[in-house]
């Protein structure tokens, strides 16, 4: 059961993570100026940069807090599991709110909660890549603008797989690589949309204009029942 119990969790955190939209808007708006400059193909493998990055910059981030939870929270003898899983789960909830409610901004359009002095920079930094040095810095980059909320999914990620119980010791670095790429299953979801199915960025931009709302929702959900699941299954095991 606890196994379940931790492939479930895991599976929920890749939902939460997969509907955050700065990555892949990010990505949309380099793939859309890039492939103006250069080739279809040479768009394609200058892509491949961009999602190489965010994937080294969620395996970094995934790393550290691995070292750190391992280090200097379950072998503390003076922490009581449990109150961390309550705060962690709190900070879930208030979260999956916040999503909720303002994740975007109070327009038609599809603007995300970032400032626009932010979302400016982003987007001239999207615009203008154009080596291959850029492109993986802002997939690197793109991590980090929603750690706020990708962080506390983190360290559930990073404790379900501390914690699963298995006898193979593949199992743990074969979970911590599945969350890392299926976690950005937006992103790929996008470049598939303009490689394959030769979509454009207005295209895309209606797309997710028209889909906002349940967006918004399925996020936001995800996060809360992440927490109610933490609840449930760590703290009243």
């Amino acid at each position: 059961m606890s196994v379940l119990t931790s492939l479930g969790i895991l599976i929920l955190a890749v939902f939460a993570c997969g509907f955050l939209q700065l990555a892949p808007s990010i990505f949309a708006i380099f793939y859309h100026y890039a492939s103006a400059k250069n080739s279809r193909d040479n768009t394609l493998n200058l892509s491949g940069f961009f999602i190489v990055g965010q994937m080294m910059m969620t395996m970094v981030i995934l790393f550290v807090i691995y070292f750190a939870l391992y280090h200097f929270l379950l072998d503390n003898p003076l922490l009581n599991i449990n109150v961390f899983y309550w705060i962690l789960a709190g900070i879930l909830a208030l979260l999956g709110l916040f999503l909720l409610i303002f994740y975007y901004r109070k327009s038609e359009g599809t603007e995300l909660f970032l400032s626009r002095k932010m979302a400016k920079n982003i987007t001239g930094r999207a615009r203008s890549a154009k080596k291959a040095s850029d492109v993986f810095a802002l997939g690197m980059t793109s991590g980090i603008f929603e750690l706020v909320f990708t962080l506390p999914v983190y360290i559930v990620v990073v404790l379900e797989i501390i914690n699963f119980e298995s006898d193979n010791v593949l199992y743990q670095p074969l979970l911590f690589f599945s969350f890392v790429i299926f976690s950005m299953m937006s992103t790929f979801a996008t470049r598939g949309q303009f490689y394959r199915q030769r979509k454009n960025l207005a295209e895309i931009v209606r797309m997710r204009k028209k889909n906002k709302t349940f967006y918004r929702i399925m996020l936001g959900t995800s996060f809360i029942l992440l927490a109610v699941f933490i609840v449930s299954f760590r703290i009243f095991k």
